[in-house]
């Protein structure tokens, strides 16, 4: 997967527009995938092609919190908006990674957003979210 990604990156960057309905057909396909690491290979890999896809926001909800991750990562390197409703709903998340993650994703796309992220990171049980988040909402 990493060498397709790759010749993907550099054809994209010799010809931006071309093969955009393939490339949403195959991104589709490979978010579909039964194989979470597929399917977080894609999230990263959409991120890193600067492909604005709603199969993206729609792995936000996955199952897998190493998909959910990438997937709010990408959302918010790729500036998804559409994104934020899903991502508000994993704050509360179960992993602590995906509730980190979420909370700089969401204050990333919703600015506005921040008192609520403020709140949550105060009542954060685990102590290294809360470190991670208190160091974040610093900045």
């Amino acid at each position: 997967n990493d060498s397709i990604y790759s010749r993907l990156r550099d054809a994209r960057k010799r010809y931006p527009d071309s093969g955009a309905p393939e490339l949403a057909a195959a991104f589709g396909r490979l978010f579909g995938s039964i194989d979470r690491r597929v399917r977080r290979g894609a999230a990263q890999a959409a991120s890193d092609l600067g492909l604005r896809l709603e199969g993206v926001i729609a792995l936000v909800e996955d199952p897998e919190p190493s998909v959910r991750t990438a997937a709010m990562a990408a959302a918010r390197a790729l500036s998804l908006s559409a994104a934020a409703p899903a991502i508000l709903g994993r704050l509360d998340d179960d992993d602590p990674d995906v509730r980190v993650i979420a909370a700089l994703a969401l204050i990333a796309l919703r600015p506005a957003e921040l008192a609520r992220v403020n709140r949550q990171a105060a009542e954060e049980d685990c102590g290294w979210v809360k470190r991670r988040l208190e160091s974040a909402l610093a900045k």
